[in-house]
């Protein structure tokens, strides 16, 4: 898979993940890793590793995190962690852009 920017669309469906998934560490072959990889065009390493990202920029997260974070990636995170109905919200939104049903 090419090498690219990541975009605000799949920030957010990566945060959503982070979220639905208790803001806890999950494996790069978890299968919604899986299927959000295949949804946005990255390697289940790249979408696990974007999921670090948040866990860096989460205060509840006491693990280190990466020391650089994206300013995307940070604007996302500020955005809507402290507001998850709005970021299911926008996840879903992306998710029929993309052709799928939401969740």
């Amino acid at each position: 898979m090419p090498n690219r920017r990541w975009t605000r669309d799949e920030d957010i469906l990566v945060l959503d993940l982070y979220f639905k998934h208790g803001r806890r560490d999950i494996s790069s072959s978890h299968k919604d890793v899986d299927s959000l990889s295949d949804l946005i065009g990255r390697t289940n390493a790249s979408v696990r590793m974007r999921m670090v990202n948040f866990a860096a920029c989460d205060p509840e997260n006491h693990k280190k995190g990466l020391d650089h974070i994206s300013r995307i990636t940070r604007a996302v995170w500020d955005e809507f962690a402290h507001d998850e109905p709005r970021l299911r919200q926008a996840a879903n939104e992306i998710r029929r852009k993309y052709g799928l049903d939401a969740d």
